[in-house]
Order: structure tokens, then sequence, then C-alpha cells
């Protein structure tokens, strides 16, 4: 499970710009302008199907302009979950809960206070988790030149599957150029996964190579597409506001809930057409809303979006 974690949020969502030259290494193009207002995302439909065998999950989203919250509500066959996700005044997430049906989800996050400094960063988070343990993770921010560098570290041991947390990222111009993974399960050894990210000069993620501790183990190439899934993109902007690079092991749905698309950055840039040997087909409704994606990678999977009028 924690290999979905790698992909962090991953998520970024920024609209693309006009800018024409191309920013290899940590390189970026001007800051992404973005558009965090609520969205008009009403429900998310993913089916996979292998072998004859269907499974299916819905996200039903709710935005609550007035009390600033954003509740997602998603079922299965299994279980059915609650989550909100509480804004200040700024629009920076501060709190994020989660009711579940079934007893039996083993440890996972039930809430989590994000505490802020004088000039809004996040330094602070205070977790409490379904066997009712608690635990306090703290921010590190570190300035390099023109790139940021946040660690994130929450060392409680909450089960014997999620005892440790720590991950770096670096930012430049708020875009994600580089994460590492630490990871001490093997033995109490401390492994690293590094990954760094290429984005084009229209802030597309086009490129992430990867490393286990000093070894190389891939490259991962986006082919794009031209057009981008606005209301989409508009809706992870506003969920993940200033943050969007933050994960929880101990939840890997807290912010990409629909996890595939999150391991395959689908959203930092266009739409994809290809990832690696991988075929996306994406169809668009008639006000250019993305409606539906398909594709095969281990099983068929495809995701339906409803829309607001």
């Amino acid at each position: 499970m924690k290999a979905s974690f790698i992909f962090i949020l991953s998520l970024s969502l920024l609209l693309s710009l006009s800018c024409k030259k191309d920013h290899p290494g940590n390189e970026t193009p001007d800051e992404p302008e973005i558009e965090t207002g609520y969205s008009k995302l009403k429900k998310i439909t993913s089916t996979s199907s292998y072998r004859g065998n269907v499974g299916s999950i819905s996200y039903e989203i709710t935005s609550d302009s007035i009390n600033n919250k954003i509740m997602i509500k998603s079922a299965s066959a299994a279980d059915s979950v609650s989550r909100t996700y509480s804004y200040n005044s700024n629009n920076q997430l501060v709190l994020y809960e989660v009711k579940r049906s079934s007893k039996d989800v083993g440890v996972y996050l039930s809430r989590m206070e994000l505490n802020r400094n004088t000039e809004g960063q996040l330094t602070k988070v205070l977790s409490e988790y379904t066997d009712g343990g608690k635990s306090e993770g703290v921010c590190q921010y570190e300035k390099n030149r023109d790139t940021t560098f946040i660690t994130f570290i929450d060392t409680a041991n909450k089960s014997k599957y999620w005892q440790y947390e720590r991950y770096t990222v670096g930012l430049v111009k708020n875009r994600i150029v580089s994460t590492i993974d630490y990871d001490n399960s093997f033995n109490g050894v401390v492994t690293t996964i590094k990954q760094h990210f290429t984005y084009d000069g229209s802030n597309n993620l086009i490129q992430i190579t990867s490393q286990y501790n000093d070894n190389p183990t891939g490259t991962q190439t986006y082919v794009r597409g031209n057009q981008s899934a606005k209301e989409l993109q508009k809706f992870f902007n506003r969920l993940g506001g200033d943050i969007m690079w933050f994960k929880r092991y101990s939840d890997y749905r807290f912010m990409n809930f629909l996890t595939t698309i999150a391991d395959d950055y689908f959203l930092m840039g266009n739409v994809v057409e290809q990832a690696g040997n991988y075929i996306y087909t994406n169809e668009f409704d008639s006000v250019g809303n993305l409606k539906k994606i398909s594709f095969n990678e281990y099983y068929r999977t495809t995701y339906e979006f409803e829309y607001w009028p």
C-alpha cells in the first residue's frame, strides 16, 4: 500500500500557462495562477474490472461555502466513509474528520488538526486514530536558493503497519520538484525512495525519475493532450489549497482519494493521453468538462464525473 503514497498528490492541479521555453531539471515555469473557488463537481464514480469481476465505488461531493467546508461521501460494497475538510477564512485547511460505517478497517486517521504559524505555514499536525491513539507531527522548513524544502515527521507508533512517517518535499514556485520518503520498516534500517519531477514550458508534468536508496528504479513519462480538466482541477485546488504537497501514510485517501489519478499525476497539467505504455481515453462534455477517463493497466478502469449545471 505504501507504494501509492510515493506519488504525492499529488495533485498540484495547477492550470497551464503560455510560457514557451522548456524547463529541464529543477527549473520550472513561472508560478501558475490557481483558481481556488468552489467547483461544480458533484460526483465521481470509479469502476474496475478484471477477469469478469467488477468493483465500483462512488464519491458524492458537497461544497458548503457558508461554513467553508467540503464533504466527500464514498460508498462501496464493503464500507461507506464520510470525510469533512474544514477551512479558515484564508481558505487554508485546518481540520480533517473521517467517519466510517465499518469497524473492521484497521488503524486509520479519524481526525487531524492542522496548526499554522502567523505567516500561515503549516507547523504542527495533531492526529487521532480509530483505535483511540493520538500523535503529533511537525513540519520543518528550509530554503536553498529558489527551492523550499518541507519535511514532515510523525514517529508515533500507531500500529505495526504505520509506525513511522517522514518525508521531504522540494517546492519551486509551488511546484513539486522532488520528494524523499523515509522508511524504517525493515528491521529498523532507514531506506529512502527519491523522486525527481520534470515539467515542460506549459506547466505539464512530463517525467518522474525514481531511485531506491542510491539505485535508480525507473522513469515514468507522460504524453499530454491539449485540454485541461478545469472543474476537476478547480476542485482539487480548493481541496488542498496551499498544502497540496501534504500527505499521510496512515490515511492514503486523505487527499489523493482517487488513488490512480493521484499516482499518475493526472491533473498536474493537461489531461494524460499516455503514461509509460498505457493509453488513456478522455471524454469531455459539450462545455469542456472532463466527463470520463478510461485506461487499461492491470485491469480495466473508468472514472466518470458529474457536475452541477
